[in-house]
């Protein structure tokens, strides 16, 4: 953009250049003249740069001169002064955006004008204010003497509740505003986008409608010229008018502005409402002539139509007069093997050697004009096959009855290709195989499931205790035991083939550790962070594995800290937060709902300006952006790779913070991955409930637990464990529960624990589950759904980790 802004400063600067030395060359015969010429200093019309005078008026003062071998002297004074001068002869003219207005015109000369002005409420960028009209105890600050004092005076005579507070400069007002001390400022609109582009960017705005900037008190601008000096009056004016002819003007505009001058909304409403009588007027008019020709042209319109139908049909249409086809369709050109334009004018006897009429009897035909001598008043429906002269047999469905066609008689025949029909219902016989074949599959499917539940119960409680032998056995019988779990891993390979056929075995691809990845992120951004953020790792989740892309994972780390950094221009804090989560029902969020299920929850929140609540839900749109050198794709970006992930984001915002909410779905490999944070998984004291009804599997889990330095309580009838916890609320810290018991269900153990103890974590234990069966646990209060395991560490680590982390657990209830 500022590329852009720069190219057209620089062409408008060379255009002036060629100009300037174009009108040098005129040759001005006219007596020179030297005047005098007072000015007040308001950007951009009249300022210093460098010393030296410069600005729009300067510029267009300067060139006047120049047309007109003209010299002046130029004084800088206050607004107020320099109309004095002006008025008492003491100067010839006057330069400085001023605008005509009625009391002026009495004491002063005005030249044509050369821009058109108006006054535009300025307001702190946060306010909501749109016009003066509807303000409340409005403190304005307006220019001393200026068209803003004037205006602001004459609604308060109107009953207006402002209170005026006058300044020397704009710029004053202006800092004012800044500083809160001013509700708004009134000003005019040239010089106000000028400061607020070079001063006071993003802190004050222009207050806006629908329409765009709202504008006051419209006025044109023109220099002041003494009444005793007519002769300068009518060069300059002259000179103006030229230079507006020329483009000099609009040139000198873009250079000093590059700005759209403020909007007419009274012109705009009047082009509007002209365009639109315009269009009805002409709308109506095409309407007429559109009924006119739609009168004209109805019957070629209604015959178009019946030909699109009949076009449209997937049955053959045939409409025979003496014998020869005078109207036919593409179905019909088909099943004679021809082209619809090729059909018209000839016989059906030109493309059939003969047909058959298969029903009681087959009756053989060798040309249609039986078929025309056989009928009679009423037509007849007759299912038969047609032999094209290609060879080609087609099983048809025919109806043919007598008609009037063009007011003759004529015959209509309506063919249905059977062809295709007639291989699907061979196709349909083998498809009854095929799904008695798939029903078998399915039961084969559900018994195999059921087996390989009971054999991994069985394996569960062999390579358990191989596992506890092999800690205790000496080297020499070590083989052996090495034998049986070696054995009986391939025997659970061979069950897992079995979950995966019968279809209750869930697939975990690749995984990728999240915790890692922002860590990676981390040391990229220390160096491209300002040394005044301070970034803090809150890494809580304990189990940190997602399936995804490690860098695009990474990509949406570090678009979220960049953007949290560019938030905090004077520093602040970025926090990166995990924690596993549970939604246990759908959850409502600012840009989406989040459904129920287990998510890892990454959160980065920083202590910046905030997002303004217009911009929140636009925020992820492609090319949106806030920011002056933004290119809107970095939150588009972050969004498209977590749908990629198959998860879901929010977002919070505040004036004094932010926080972005990542959902991604847990998806963890199985493996010890966790074991090389066995040190910081800590023991705390109390009762673990173990509920089965395979009292091996009991003693099994109890006897691991022991090993890790936790105790543990096994059952094999549910209530009684539910007596057990009736009695023993305060020492038992966590329950697992079988999921399929014969009597009494885990699920009902379940939903018993959730009602009398909310509080009290239950993890759901089967042989297999799918992912139906888990999302009905979780959704019932199970903290977590496990297979059953038989590796006394993983069983130990996983016990460890559910008791450590669960009050670290966020069950979120949307």
């Amino acid at each position: 953009m500022r590329q852009c802004t720069a190219i057209l400063l620089l062409t408008v600067t060379i255009a002036l250049t060629i100009k300037g030395g174009a009108f040098a060359e005129k040759v001005n015969n006219t007596k020179p003249l030297n005047i005098r010429v007072v000015a007040a200093i308001y950007e951009p019309f009249v300022m210093y740069k460098n010393g030296k005078l410069v600005g729009f008026d300067i510029d267009l003062l300067n060139e006047i001169c120049k047309r007109n071998a003209i010299t002046y002297t130029i004084m800088v004074t206050s607004f107020q002064e320099m109309l004095k001068h002006v008025h008492e002869g003491k100067a010839d003219m006057a330069v400085g955006c001023i605008y005509v207005t009625r009391e002026r015109e009495e004491i002063f000369h005005f030249t044509e004008k050369y821009l058109d002005g108006g006054l535009v409420l300025v307001v702190p960028a946060e306010s909501s204010l749109t016009s003066i009209y509807n303000a409340k105890h409005l403190r304005l600050g307006v220019k001393l003497n200026a068209t803003g004092d004037q205006f602001a005076s004459k609604l308060i005579r109107q009953g207006y509740d402002i209170e005026i507070v006058r300044f020397e400069d704009t710029v004053d007002s202006f800092n004012a505003l800044v500083n809160g001390k001013l509700d708004a400022v009134l000003n005019d609109y040239l010089n106000s986008v000028y400061l607020l582009n070079k001063y006071f960017s993003g802190s004050i705005k222009i207050a806006k409608s629908n329409w765009g900037d709202i504008v006051y008190d419209r006025k044109e601008i023109a220099f002041p010229v003494s009444i005793y000096n007519k002769e300068l009056l009518n060069i300059i004016s002259d000179s103006i008018c030229e230079l507006e002819s020329q483009n000099f003007i609009d040139m000198l505009y873009w250079k000093w502005f590059a700005v759209m001058p403020p909007p007419d909304v009274q012109k705009r409403i009047m082009m509007y409402i002209s365009a639109i009588v315009i269009t009805v007027l002409f709308s109506f008019l095409m309407f007429q002539l559109y009924e006119r020709r739609k009168r004209i042209h109805k019957l070629q319109i209604i015959e178009t139509h019946f030909r699109n139908l009949i076009n449209d049909l997937n049955v053959g249409v045939y409409i025979l007069q003496k014998n020869e086809i005078v109207l036919a369709n593409f179905e019909g050109a088909r099943i004679a093997g021809t082209s619809l334009e090729s059909i018209m004018g000839k016989t059906l006897d030109d493309y059939f050697d003969e047909y058959s009429i298969v029903g009681e009897n087959v009756l053989n035909y060798s040309s249609f004009y039986d078929l025309d001598n056989a009928l009679q008043t009423h037509g007849f429906v007759y299912r038969a096959v047609w032999k094209r002269k290609d060879g080609a047999a087609i099983n048809v469905l025919f109806r043919i009855r007598p008609v009037t066609w063009m007011g003759q008689r004529a015959v209509e025949c309506v063919v249905s290709d059977t062809t295709e029909l007639t291989q699907l219902l061979v196709q349909q016989e083998q498809l009854k195989g095929q799904l008695l074949q798939s029903q078998k599959l399915e039961i084969i499917g559900q018994i195999a499931g059921g087996i390989a539940h009971d054999f991994n119960n069985i394996l569960t409680v062999i390579l358990g205790y191989a596992n506890l032998i092999e800690k205790s056995i000496d080297d020499k019988n070590k083989p052996a035991i090495e034998k049986i779990i070696q054995a009986g891993n391939h025997a659970k390979d061979i069950v897992a083939k079995l979950l995966t056929f019968s279809r209750r075995k869930t697939f975990h691809a690749s995984d990728i550790h999240i915790h890692s990845i922002i860590h990676n992120a981390v040391s990229l951004l220390h160096t491209a962070l300002s040394k005044h953020c301070e970034l803090m790792l809150l890494l809580h989740a304990y189990d940190d594995t997602i399936y995804g892309d490690a860098t695009e994972i990474q990509q949406v780390i570090m678009n979220l800290v960049i953007n949290a950094a560019e938030a905090m221009p004077h520093g602040g804090t970025i926090t990166i937060q995990t924690e596993n989560t549970t939604v246990v029902n759908e959850k409502s969020g600012l840009i989406e709902t989040i459904p129920a299920g287990d998510y890892l929850l990454l959160r980065v929140h920083d202590t910046g300006t905030g997002i303004a609540p217009e911009h929140l839900e636009h925020i992820f749109e492609p090319l949106y952006t806030t920011k002056e050198k933004g290119s809107g794709l970095g939150l588009a970006i972050v969004y498209g790779i977590v749908k990629q992930h198959k998860g879901f984001i929010d977002v919070m915002s505040t004036d004094a913070a932010t926080s972005f909410y990542i959902y991604l779905p847990v998806k963890s490999t199985g493996k010890k991955i966790e074991e090389k944070n066995e040190h910081a998984l800590q023991a705390t004291p109390g009762t673990i409930i173990i509920i089965d009804d395979d009292d091996n599997i009991c003693l099994l889990y109890q006897e691991a637990l022991r090993l890790g330095g936790l105790q543990a309580k096994t059952f094999t009838n549910p209530k009684e464990a539910l007596t057990f916890i009736d009695n023993h609320t305060d020492t038992v810290m966590l329950v697992l529960s079988d999921v399929r018991m014969p009597q009494f269900s885990g699920k009902e153990v379940l939903e018993y624990i959730k009602k009398n103890y909310p509080e009290l974590p239950v993890v759901m234990m089967s042989g297999y589950y799918d992912d139906e069966m888990k999302e009905q646990l979780v959704r019932a209060g199970a903290y977590e759904v496990w297979q059953k395991m038989y590796n006394i560490n993983e069983i130990v680590h996983k016990v460890k980790s559910v008791v450590n982390n669960y009050g670290r657990k966020n069950i979120i209830r949307g």
